[in-house]
Parts: structure tokens; sequence; C-alpha cells
């Protein structure tokens, strides 16, 4: 985030002397006393202090602080483990990674259900799946974006089924569902305290909950002897691992809850300034964009989401969005991770990396809204937003001439750099490949044995004559070895150098692009193969390719490419 350079944390969480001179004197109490005051396994005064203060301001009779709030997941995963012994745990699409990974790390079967047009767990398919599967053991809720659910529903349908709900406070803590805080339903509640959360130590985490056996499992995943023998019941069998532990050394720094400290006595002070930042959203942008409404407007403004209705603007999004960046004192984002929780070979490829298959339900409305979406960045820039910048220039920016020769300009800008670049590297012929998205996977072509390279598996590709772009040379080299047609350029992936058969030095640019029509091979190839990627995976060893069309293919499975 290079607009965020001008401004410390310190400003930014509208901390002023009286605050700053508290921190400073607790970190030198840290750091001048005696003991192992500044150690994670000694005394812990001011860790202590955040846990007693944070369990009381949610109305919670436990509390466990951590280095990080994946920490605090993966504790919490621990002692379900312990507890339940396995079982399925429903998530949303719409997530966050470091959310669904402690659940698999710990055997559970992550269950992903679709939204509805606020964000929330699709509450039909949440009822028809738990009415079928009597192995749920939780049901966990991320409230991602900032965005809150309809938690009171939510609770019902878990007593119901005698569920446990997990929440994810992350991103709407300190934000108040009828006059409830969101971390005060659930039965179990984590949160992450990293840079950009309403409540922040810089880095950190917790774990709350009124669930003494759950509680002292994951005091066994702080550290060892003095937490673990503070927090276990002498009669419980658990008291015997107190003075190893049994898994991590995580429970938070000292330095970190001073910070922790100091804001959470501001919490709901900066709730109510981030949250006017939806509500100024909901009342500039219109026409042809909308912001997505949050379940009864309650969002923390940690990101707005803005969904796109007019098809042209959908089409230019990523241009779209580098645009605004470039001509707004604020930050816009296309939050591809979140948005691509489903499709990430982690969760697809689960069974063979953590011996667990996710499941995942019909998520017809996630794959409808979600390619239409792009955020405002609400941290760091919420003053900007509530003080000066008028929200209504983003449609008057895309309606402009200046985004519309930007639009026009940009592959022949974007080309141009691509080779100045090769020139300056001393490439002597430039090259294009495609990743060919082709009825939902990939192809790679089988060279014939007696041409250059004869056998192995490769990506269409072609030189660039003399007078043709990088883009006029894609389209006709896949039109010309597969006879598809290109309908849309997605992405630019990567390049690499290899030497041709006459020693030349080339450089092969390769894109993503979608395509349709029937398979033709050229006389240059005498097979094809067609991969998702699980097959791809299956297969990693098997396949016949270059290791620079293996890096190419690594990078698109994983999304790492940039969009056009």
């Amino acid at each position: 985030m290079g607009k965020m350079e001008e401004r410390s944390w310190i400003e930014l969480y509208d901390l002023d002397e009286k605050d700053v001179n508290h921190i400073k004197n607790m970190i030198s109490e840290l750091i001048l006393s005696k003991g192992n005051l500044i150690e994670v396994y000694g005394e812990n005064k001011y860790v202590d202090e955040f846990e007693e203060k944070i369990r009381k301001k949610f109305g919670r009779k436990y509390s466990l602080a951590f280095t990080s709030g994946t920490s605090s997941i993966n504790a919490l995963f621990f002692a379900l483990k312990e507890i339940f012994g396995k079982g399925k745990v429903i998530f949303s699409s719409l997530n966050w990674v470091s959310c669904i990974t402690p659940c698999l790390h710990y055997g559970f079967i992550p269950v992903f259900l679709d939204i509805d047009d606020n964000f929330c767990i699709n509450l039909d398919q949440l009822k028809e799946y738990l009415a079928n599967n009597d192995d749920v053991i939780a049901i966990y809720l991320s409230y991602i974006f900032g965005y809150g659910d309809r938690i009171e529903k939510i609770k019902k349908i878990a007593s119901e089924y005698c569920v446990k709900v997990i929440e994810d406070i992350s991103q709407v803590i300190g934000l108040k569902y009828d006059d409830k805080y969101y971390g005060q339903f659930g039965d179990y509640v984590v949160s992450s305290l990293s840079l950009g959360k309403n409540l922040t130590s810089g880095e950190g985490g917790f774990l709350m909950t009124n669930d003494e056996d759950v509680y002292e499992y994951a005091s066994l995943y702080t550290a060892f002897n003095k937490k673990p023998k503070s927090a276990i019941r002498k009669t419980n069998i658990k008291y015997l691992f107190y003075r190893t532990g049994l898994v991590n050394r995580t429970r938070m720094s000292p330095f970190h809850a001073v910070i922790a400290l100091v804001l959470l006595d501001k919490l709901d002070e900066i709730v109510r300034k981030r949250s006017k930042i939806y509500k100024k959203a909901l009342n500039e942008i219109e026409e042809d964009l909308e912001v997505v409404r949050a379940y009864k407007d309650l969002a923390s403004g940690y990101r707005v989401v803005i969904y796109i209705k007019n098809e042209d603007l959908l089409n230019k999004k990523s241009k779209f969005v580098e645009f605004l960046n470039s001509n707004m004192e604020i930050e816009f984002d296309i939050p591809r991770t979140s948005l691509l929780i489903p499709y990430l070979p982690t969760f697809r490829l689960s069974k063979y990396i953590y011996g667990v298959e996710c499941e995942f339900l019909n998520l017809e409305n996630f794959e409808k809204i979600t390619p239409r979406i792009f955020v405002i960045v609400g941290w760091p820039f919420y003053d900007k937003i509530l003080d000066g910048i008028d929200l209504k220039n983003i449609l008057e920016i895309y309606k402009s001439e200046q985004f519309d020769k930007y639009c026009r300009n940009y592959l022949a800008n974007f080309e141009a750099s691509l080779r100045k670049k090769a020139n300056e590297d001393g490439i002597d012929k430039i090259v294009v490949g495609a990743v060919v998205e082709y009825k939902g996977k990939v192809l790679l072509l089988k060279r014939v044995e007696s041409e250059f390279y004869g056998g192995i598996h490769e990506l269409p590709s072609g030189n660039v004559e003399e007078g043709e772009t990088l883009f006029d040379t894609l389209i006709r080299e896949v039109k010309e070895e597969t006879n598809l047609e290109v309908e849309k350029i997605k992405g630019y992936i990567d390049y690499f150098d290899y030497l041709s058969r006459k020693g030349k030095k080339k450089r092969q640019f390769n894109f993503v692009v979608e395509a349709k029509g029937t398979i033709k091979l050229s006389e240059e190839h005498s097979d094809y193969v067609l991969l998702d990627v699980v097959k791809y995976y299956r297969n990693y060893h098997l396949l016949n390719v270059t290791e620079s069309v293996r890096g190419i293919l690594n990078k698109y499975f994983t999304f790492d490419y940039k969009l056009l």
C-alpha cells in the first residue's frame, strides 16, 4: 500500500499524546523491570491484563491471547479435535484462507456453502445440509469484508441441530448487532489483531469461549508450564501435560499486548468512525455501480464492496481499478484470494495434501456476484474518505474521456513495456504463448517426435511476425495450432527465455485466453491433453513439459497473473 506511507499507525488509530505516553511507559516498564516480563514464558503482566479486559468486554468466561489470528484458529481446532475427534465444519464460500487451513490440518472436513446478496451464508442451503448430515460439528462465520451476518437466525438453526457456532470477528470487531457485539453470540470466538483491524496489536490474535474444556486444551497450544498450569484444573487429565504443552509456543508477546490494551479502550470510538464509510458509500455511489448492502446495514468499514451493474464496465474492471488507484487518493482492490477460495489448489487438492476432501455445494450466487465486485479499502484511508473524498467521483472517472483513452491504449502500452524490457535484455526474437481455457480446463499440445523439442507437451505458441502485435499473434497462433477462436484475453502470466535451434535468444510472453470451437491440431502436434488442477497435480511428474512451462502452469493454477 504505497499510499499509506505518509502517515503512521498512531495517526491512523487517532492516538493522542496521552495514549502514546501510556504505551511508552508500559514498554519502559517491560524493558527496565527485573525478572522476565519481556518473555512469553514469563509473568506476562500485560498479556494477562489484555486477556482479562477482552473477555469482560465480550462477556466471556475465558480468553487466550496469541501471536496471530491464525494461531488462535489453530488452537481452537486443536481443542475441537481433542473433544469431537472428527466431523464437518460449514464455511461460507466467501472467506479467508487461514480460517480454513487449520480446519483441514486437524482433520475436519470443510463444507463450502453459497452466499446471498448481502454476503451472508445461504440459510436455505444451511438448513437443508444440516437436515441431511448429522456429522457437522460447527458453523464458521468469517464476516468477510467487515459485513455482518444473520447471526440470530444462524444461532437458531445451529441450536436446532446441536451444532456449535464459531465467530471469527477479525473484520467486525467492535461492531454491534441489536446492542450486542459480534463475538457475543457464538460458542467460540477467534480474531486477528493484525494492523488495519479495528483493534490491533500490530500482530496478534485471541480466542474466547465459555467452554472450559476448549479453554484448557487451547492453553496447551499457547506455551508450556506457567500458562497451562494456571489455566487447567488440577483434577483434569490435561494437567499432566502442562509442563511441556502439546503443540506450540504461540502466546502473545507483552509488547504487542501493550498496544492492544491502549486501543481496546478506544475500540467503540474507532468503530463508530469507521462504520460511517459504508453509509457514506451508500449515499454517494449509484447508477452503474452500487454498494453491496450489508445485512441490516451492519458493516465495519473495513472494506466497502462495490457491485458493477454495467456490462461495459465489467469488461474493463481490472483497468478501472488500476485507473482509480492512479487518480484518487484512496485505494481500491480486487480481493482475489477471498473471491477465489473455492478454486484455490489448497482446497481443491486437500484430499492429497491433508487426507481430507473439501465439499463444495452449489455456489451459483457466489459465481454470479463475485466476478462483478471490487472494494474500497477502508484501512488506512478512513480520514480521507470521511473528510474530503467524494465517492461520486468513482462513476465520473468511469465516464471520463481520460479513462476511455486509457482503455483504448492499455494493451498497446502494456505491450510496449514488455518489448522495451526484452530489447534491454538483448532478446533476438519474441514469442507468445497461450494458456488456453477451454471448457473449464487448460489445453496442452504434444509436439510430434520429429519436431524441435519433439514429444514434449507445450502451450500453443509462436513467433511474433513483423508488423504484428503480441495480441494479433496470440489469436493467430491459437487458431493455427488448435482451430479454436480466442474470445477473450484475460491476463498476462510471465515470460521465460530460451535458445532457438540456431542459438538465438528468444523470449516467450505467456497470456491467459478463453477460447471456443472444436479442437483440430496442426501438423506440428500429434495429440493434446486437457487439465484441471486435480489432473495437473496428480500427473505433475508424468507430464513431459519443460521447467519453464511448468512454472507458467503453476502460476496459472494459483491465479498468480495480471488481469488485463
